[in-house]
């Protein structure tokens, strides 16, 4: 991971063990500017049709941090992410 203050950029392995691939290791991630963003994304996209891949909710991989994972047409996952102090509280 690599950040200024926080993860910004990240290269890991496939979180499940198989070999990277399209769709399989590959994750695309838009940092939102509140975690009522991160919800409005995961929302919209599940509207659209995207798969869910990953609820809006708070993430162990960095602290204070919301995400919420869907996929795109071609197979590829999409994250949008938050690190702000609100994103701790996922009401509202």
């Amino acid at each position: 991971m690599w950040g200024d203050g926080r993860p910004s950029f990240m290269v890991t392995q496939p979180r499940d063990g198989k070999p990277a691939s399209v769709g399989n290791g590959v994750t695309i991630s838009f940092e939102a500017p509140d975690h009522h963003a991160v919800h409005a994304f995961h929302e919209a996209a599940l509207a659209l049709g995207s798969p869910d891949e990953g609820a809006a909710g708070p993430r162990a991989w960095a602290p204070r941090s919301v995400a919420a994972y869907t996929r795109d047409p071609d197979g590829n996952e999409l994250a949008v992410y938050g690190y702000q102090a609100e994103s701790l509280g996922m009401s509202g």
